[in-house]
Formats: C-alpha cells, structure tokens, sequence
C-alpha cells in the first residue's frame, strides 16, 4: 500500500500532530525548554508545549497569542513553597 503522505510534510511535525509521545518523538531537551516557555507564559496546556516544541525544531518563532483566544481562561502559575504544604497538612 503506497503511502498518501505528501512529500512535503514533516515527519517530526506529522508524528506530533498524530498523538505521538512528544517525549518518545523530539529530544528531551526541546521539550524541557518548551515547557519552561510555556510555563513563562503561562500557557500550561499539551497544546501550547507541543506548539512551541514544533516551533523550535522547525526553527521558526512561536505563535502564541492569548488575546486570539479570548475565551480561554489565563493561567496563574507559581511554585509552592514546601513551608506552605506543611502548614496546609498541620505538620510542624
């Protein structure tokens, strides 16, 4: 059976877009920056990493824009601090 793959389709970007692992798919280090930038814009979503993963290995800049998507709600990402989980679970 003769593959109906356009010749001009990425492989990387068409295993991303299939549901492939993006962790079994690109190097770990493209997706560890990709989720340091996602979080930096507080865009938490699979999506978002995966799009910013295929936007560093194509070698183009990312296209993420929240105010295209105004029905989206805005992430507030911060760290816990382990002082406050040990106030929360009453251990001294």
């Amino acid at each position: 059976m003769e593959s109906r793959r356009s010749p001009t389709v990425n492989p990387l970007r068409e295993s991303a877009l299939s549901g492939a692992g993006m962790m079994e798919t690109f190097p770990v280090g493209v997706v560890h920056a990709a989720v340091k930038d996602a979080l930096r814009l507080g865009a938490i979503s699979a999506d978002a990493v995966r799009h910013l993963v295929l936007a560093r290995v194509e070698g183009r800049p990312a296209r993420l824009d929240a105010d295209r998507y105004p029905h989206l709600p805005v992430a507030n990402v911060g760290k816990t601090r382990p002082a406050d989980d040990m106030a929360l679970t009453g251990s001294p």
